[in-house]
């Protein structure tokens, strides 16, 4: 899937500046957020906030996110205090549902992950900010304030049209900055070398390009940089690989008889459907659903798929995005502990005579892996049954077992199996 650069770069700024420290604390749950207690989201965790959140200007907290960790703020984010770090690891996500508001006069810096705004960012302080990782911003970006200067480190994406004021945008090596529009009062953009600018209508005459060492200096056609393709008008092939995935999470849940498999994007373009397999051993995999994409969307969407004849056992869960052009970006497998609660595991007859099979049951689905040993009274292992089955049974011979008792250890699908039996004449 290709989203647009503007977008994606917005939710890397969005993710740098809300920073989260630690799960010490929890997620701020009122209007303004009167502490300068650092707000921290651990390994995994997910900090839902429930409506708008503004800072005093008295206040500068931080926000760390961690390990797949996600801030999620349903309503607008204003940091009126100074310096604040918005500290994310490439897989964390800070999304604003609302605008961003940058009202101190600090600096505001996202170290990395993917900052996603639904609405406008405004800088209308003195604040400088640094936007490492992926930021992508569904409106405006608007710069009012002075000295407030933008410096973008990784993927920075406007759906809307950005105006710098007179202000300074600088795009370093290997970042790309990219909108629908721009205009500026005397704003000043400086691409370092390895940088790349794309603006769909391209940047107006006139307006000051500094620093472009590269053989795509016109910026007036769309694009100006190392990341153009030859025509210079969009961008290459090679700006895709420092773009963000448009996945915000992909999550698996073991109920009932099923699992459920829950995803959202962030940007999708182009995007015909979604399919959703799972595995055993992480090397064959099988289809569990296909999910029609929305096509392009510049909003956060939800989908869901239902396993309803899952392994028992851990199985792996995979998703793969299908563009209309037939090209496919696979993301990074889920683990599902899935277990039957309605069928134990059993083994009968509990006392059989020789060369009568005992079956082992256990409510498992389609394909299983069977790992057993058959151990006698002294712990000696005296049989092995290690194969796949297709069944919903496994049977075990015992005419190769003398007169005795005997316990059946090991795993079916990861799943541990301890069941006693005997052998009579």
């Amino acid at each position: 899937m290709n989203f647009s650069l503007n977008t994606r770069l917005i939710i890397v700024m969005l993710i740098s500046v809300i920073g989260i420290n630690s799960f010490a604390q929890t997620c701020p749950t009122s209007p303004t957020y009167n502490s300068n207690t650092n707000v921290t989201i651990g390994t995994g965790e997910v900090c839902n906030v429930g409506g708008s959140v503004t800072t005093p200007s008295n206040r500068s907290p931080n926000i760390n996110i961690t390990g797949d960790g996600r801030m999620d703020i349903d309503g607008s984010l204003t940091l009126q205090g100074n310096s604040s770090n918005i500290n994310m690891n490439t897989t964390d996500s800070l999304i604003i549902r609302g605008d961003l508001v940058l009202e101190g006069n600090g600096d505001i810096t996202l170290t990395n992950g993917t900052l996603f705004v639904t609405g406008n960012l405004t800088i209308n302080g003195n604040a400088a900010f640094g936007a490492g990782g992926n930021v992508v911003i569904g409106g405006n970006f608007t710069v009012t304030g002075n000295n407030a200067d933008v410096t973008v480190g990784g993927g920075f994406n406007v759906s809307g049209n950005t105006d710098l004021g007179s202000e300074t945008l600088t795009v370093e090596s290997g970042a790309v900055f990219q909108s629908t529009s721009y205009t500026s009062t005397g704003g000043n953009i400086t691409v370092d070398s390895g940088g790349t600018i794309n603006v769909d209508g391209g940047i107006p005459d006139g307006e000051s390009v500094n620093n472009l060492d590269t053989t795509d200096t016109d910026c007036t056609n769309g694009c100006c940089g190392s990341l153009c393709n030859t025509t210079g008008d969009d961008l290459g092939e090679g700006a895709t690989e420092i773009l963000p995935i448009d996945l915000l999470y992909f999550e698996g849940s073991s109920e009932i008889n099923r699992v459920m498999l829950e995803w959202a994007s962030l940007i999708e373009k182009n995007n015909d459907y979604y399919t959703v397999e799972r595995s055993l051993d992480g090397l064959t995999y099988e289809e569990v659903c296909t999910v029609e994409g929305a096509g392009n969307s510049d909003e956060v969407l939800r989908y869901s798929c239902e396993d309803y004849s899952p392994y028992f056992g851990n199985i792996l869960y995979r998703l793969t995005q299908t563009d209309y052009d037939g090209q496919s970006e696979t993301f990074k497998d889920i683990l599902v502990e899935h277990l039957s609660s309605d069928q134990p595991i059993s083994l009968v007859p509990s006392m059989a005579q020789r060369s009568q099979p005992v079956t082992l049951r256990g409510g498992w689905g389609l394909a299983e892996y069977v790992d057993l040993k058959i151990y006698d009274l002294q712990g000696v292992a005296v049989h092995e049954v290690r194969y796949r089955t297709v069944a919903d049974r496994v049977e075990i011979t015992t005419d190769h077992l003398s007169k005795g008792y005997y316990v059946l250890k090991g795993a079916v699908n990861q799943i541990p199996v301890q069941e006693r039996f005997i052998v009579r004449d």
